[in-house]
């Protein structure tokens, strides 16, 4: 799995009209022999990886699931994209623990940064939590969230988090943002936060 997210993690990008064009990879794929022993099966299995790291975003890579063979492709379609589009705030997945490394962004996140696309708020955010909070908020942010892992404990495997802090956006306006996360354990990437955000001053302003 490491040797597959550092090939994936890399700069790829060719030149077109003397233009360089970047792009990014996904990748799908099932152990042997524990998932598979024919080369059909595992073919099979890592596709219907690939399509699930493909439907969850740019430069992902997951490590073939059960449940993947009991969704449609038009069902994993759906489901991300009303996700992505649906969602009345803003929505963010990442890492937990390590370099926090951001797996999620919905539009409305994207938007709020002032970023062009997914692949601008990546290298704005250098794809981490870390650097998404604005950084005289960054100790504090952490401190709060490891006080409040410690106080549920008891949670077994889930725990609910309440944290503001601030954002800078991309033309340097400051927003402070209302967290409401959950950390939960999932088998492609460990211990990752989901999170919806709202900027505090429009949900005062919404409450009036």
């Amino acid at each position: 799995m490491k040797i597959i997210e550092k090939a994936i993690g890399q700069k790829q990008c060719f030149e077109a009209n003397e233009t360089e064009v970047a792009f990014t990879i996904s990748a799908g794929f099932a152990e042997y022999p524990n998932q598979g022993r024919g080369v059909q099966d595992l073919m099979a299995k890592a596709d219907e990886a690939l399509y699930a790291a493909k439907m969850a975003g740019k430069n992902q890579a997951f490590r073939y699931q059960p449940f993947m063979a009991d969704l449609s492709r038009e069902q994993l379609g759906f489901n991300v994209k009303q996700l992505a589009q649906g969602l009345p705030g803003e929505f963010l997945i990442h890492k937990a623990d390590g370099d926090q490394k951001i797996i999620f962004a919905n539009e409305h996140l994207i938007q709020l940064l002032g970023c062009r696309d997914y692949d601008d708020f990546i290298d704005f955010t250098k794809g981490s939590f870390k650097y998404f909070v604005h950084p005289n908020d960054r100790k504090q942010v952490e401190d709060q969230i490891q006080k409040q892992i410690a106080e549920q404990k008891e949670n077994r495997g889930s725990y609910d988090m309440h944290v503001i802090f601030r954002v800078k956006t991309k033309d340097g306006q400051v927003k402070r943002l209302v967290d409401l996360g959950r950390m939960i354990d999932n088998s492609n990437y460990g211990k990752v936060f989901f999170a919806f955000l709202e900027d505090q001053e429009k949900l005062a302003a919404d409450r009036k």
